[in-house]
C-alpha cells in the first residue's frame, strides 16, 4: 500500500510429497470451494486515497477479489458483496 515494503504471501504451505496442505480438505475446503484465500494485515493508514500495488510472483495465480476490512466486515461465503462506491 503506497510506499510501504511489500508483502509476499505464501497461500499453499510447502509439505512433502506424503501429506496435503493445511486447509485442502477440513474447514477450509480449498479443493471443494476451488478457492484459497489469504490474509495481510496492515499498520494504520490514515484517510484519503492511496495505491494498492500486486506482483505475479507465481505462474497462474488468478485473483478474484481482494477485501478491504477496516472495520466491521463480517464472516461470510467467499467474502461480501462488491461496493458500489468508487
Amino acid at each position: 500500500i503506497d510506499d510501504t515494503a511489500p508483502q509476499t504471501v505464501q497461500y499453499v504451505p510447502v509439505v512433502t510429497a506424503d501429506k496435503t496442505p493445511t486447509g485442502w480438505d477440513g474447514n477450509d475446503g480449498w479443493a471443494a470451494n476451488n478457492i484459497i484465500t489469504a490474509t495481510t494485515t496492515h499498520g494504520t493508514i490514515d484517510a484519503g486515497t492511496h495505491t494498492l500495488t500486486l506482483w505475479m510472483i507465481e505462474p497462474a495465480v488468478v485473483l478474484e477479489k481482494f477485501v478491504v476490512n477496516t472495520g466491521g466486515v463480517r464472516a461470510s461465503y467467499l467474502g461480501p458483496p462488491e461496493s458500489k462506491r468508487v
